[in-house]
């Protein structure tokens, strides 16, 4: 029987790990005395292995058990494969400065690369100069390879000589923490199908495909020293960025890899969303570098970067004293109106159709007005602006255009989403956006952990969130001092005082109004005078205190796109 798999004694056999056999299966393997180490070395049996796996996990795929084998034997993949390309940066220029240093640099790069390969699962298809082409049977495998590679970069011997050029230099952020050391190498992995074919000079299993020539496109994106993945490396381990840390260090930190939306390219005829992903302890490269290596942008402003105020609070900067603070901000809450009664009504096909209608409206509005979302959960958005007045132009375009949108006939039979027509005017027609936004500073902005998505924390996205439950549909509702602050005599758009109002888990009062825009249908809607949730109430002297100085202080709860959930669920 054919013996495929050498494991150490007491060592876990990498196969039986992966399929959940860690514990080994007495009697099916033989020992004998390798003379190189004197080591026990356990042949395992595959036949017995297979039989006992399929015993164990019922089920299992044929497919996918041959590739955990094939993993594990660090045979190359099929079928599927994580497709990696490197790359050194400036090596060019370095080897025409310093030839001799930069051939030893050379040869100690690629001996690590090896190493880690091996490590890794993964498979050397080949080599260009100092550039790898690389497959890996899972994408944590790929991504831990290059997390892995980069920490282990800057702690190489390196040649004397190389340190003192401007592209290996060692680089320390404002606290003293060390960034780079050494050659940079940039790292792009795409995830897909392949096709394997065998070199003829080399007998190598080489690779053609999508995911080969997208690799190749992703790794002309990062700068030396960066991790970049496609969408669909990205969609695989978003719920395992635990198994892609690879090996920290004891001085790093346990914490999961932080992934950093890049935004969307065209590769090809295709729109490819692209991320970073990077160790927590080398966050600050993830600033430190922030534009693409090639120069090429997105196609649209859908970065982590062109949020607001995104590059100037990072939170693993920690407390860099160095770092500008946060710069205000306009929060802006948005919420389909009683979107369940509409799903009870027509059924979960057509509101479904509906529903993405209504964030097609949505999204479409914040690319005209320069608005970043940051997050989205059925129907409901939590976006972000730098300019109050694109904020509310937003909100006021977004009303007229929810109107036009082509609803169905079955959706507008609902009474709330019916056509109202007063005075030969539209003034209802489909469903109702609620809005709500607060102008603040956040506390900190960081990436989320998840999304890789801008997510702003503090008193202001929990005061939007409430400002947002507090609206009926249609309506926008914003505090009186930002409004008076930001308009201007030419400004079509005007307010109705709403008064002061208390908001669940805020203490002071704030004195709110609705928004009007210059379109008919916003004089003819009816609004009550008064906000009324189970979020809000209007402000009482009698029980709140003669105001803000004798009103009882508590502090603020709840975060914000949470908050937001709730409240749609109360009005639903």
């Amino acid at each position: 029987v054919p013996c495929q798999v050498l494991c150490k004694e007491g060592d876990t056999n990498p196969i039986l790990s992966t399929i959940g056999l860690e514990g080994g299966i007495p009697g099916t393997f033989n020992t004998r005395e390798p003379s190189r180490t004197g080591e026990k070395v356990h042949f395992w049996v595959w036949k017995h292995v297979k039989i006992a796996a399929r015993e164990k996990i019922k089920g299992l795929p044929e497919h996918d058990l041959r590739r955990q084998e094939n993993r594990a034997s660090r045979q190359p993949p099929t079928r599927t494969a994580s497709v990696m390309f490197t790359d050194v940066e400036g090596s060019t220029e370095l080897w025409e400065a310093m030839p001799e240093t930069m051939g030893q640099a050379i040869e100690a790069h690629d001996t690590l690369m090896r190493q880690l390969l091996h490590v890794h699962y993964g498979y050397e298809i080949t080599t260009e100069g100092d550039a790898f082409m690389m497959a890996f049977h899972e994408p944590e495998d790929a991504v831990a390879f290059g997390l892995d590679l980069h920490r282990r970069l800057m702690k190489v011997d390196w040649p004397k000589g190389l340190l003192s050029a401007p592209k290996a230099a060692p680089v320390m952020d404002s606290m003293g923490n060390l960034l780079f050391k050494g050659l940079r190498v940039r790292c792009g992995i795409a995830t897909g199908a392949v096709k394997m074919f065998q070199d003829d000079m080399t007998k190598r299993v080489m690779y053609t495909g999508e995911a080969y020539d997208r690799a190749a496109a992703v790794s002309e994106l990062p700068n030396g020293g960066q991790v970049f993945i496609d969408g669909d490396t990205y969609d695989s381990i978003a719920g395992a960025l635990t198994s892609c840390r690879g090996n920290p260090g004891p001085d790093e930190e346990a914490a999961n890899p932080i992934v950093v939306d890049e935004g969307v390219y065209k590769m090809g005829d295709a729109a490819v969303p692209v991320f970073q992903v990077v160790s927590a302890h080398l966050a600050a490269r993830t600033v430190k570098l922030r534009a693409v290596g090639n120069g090429d942008e997105p196609l649209a402003t859908t970065a982590y970067w062109h949020a607001p105020g995104a590059t100037s609070s990072y939170r693993l900067w920690k407390s860099d004293p160095s770092m500008p603070p946060c710069p205000p901000v306009v929060i802006v809450f948005i919420c389909a109106f009683k979107f369940k009664k509409v799903d009870e009504a027509v059924g979960k096909t057509k509101s479904s159709v509906c529903l993405n209608r209504f964030c097609k409206c949505v999204r479409s509005c914040l690319v005209r007005f320069n608005g970043y979302l940051c997050q989205e959960d059925h129907g409901c958005f939590m976006t972000v602006f730098g300019r109050a007045e694109d904020a509310i132009l937003m909100c006021i375009e977004l009303n007229i255009c929810l109107m036009k949108e082509d609803w169905g006939p079955e959706v507008l039979a609902c009474p709330e989403t019916q056509e109202v027509v007063e005075q030969d005017c539209v003034i209802w027609r489909g469903l109702r956006a609620k809005c709500g936004m607060y102008e603040g500073t956040p506390t900190s902005i960081e990436p989320h952990k998840t999304t890789g998505r801008a997510d702003y924390f503090g008193p202001l996205v929990n005061r939007a969130a409430r400002f947002m439950g507090a609206a009926g549909g249609g309506q926008i509702v914003a505090e009186k001092s930002l409004l008076k602050r930001v308009h201007k005599p030419e400004y079509d758009w005007k307010w109705k005082e709403n008064g002061l109002h208390i908001f669940k888990g805020v203490s002071d009062p704030f004195d709110v109004c609705t928004v009007m825009g210059n379109h008919p249908a916003f004089h003819l809607r009816q609004f009550p005078d008064k906000l009324s949730s189970a979020k809000a109430r209007p402000y009482d002297p009698a029980v709140d205190g003669k105001g803000t100085e004798t009103a009882e202080k508590a502090p603020e709860t709840g975060y914000g796109v949470n908050v937001a959930l709730e409240d749609a669920l109360d009005d639903a």
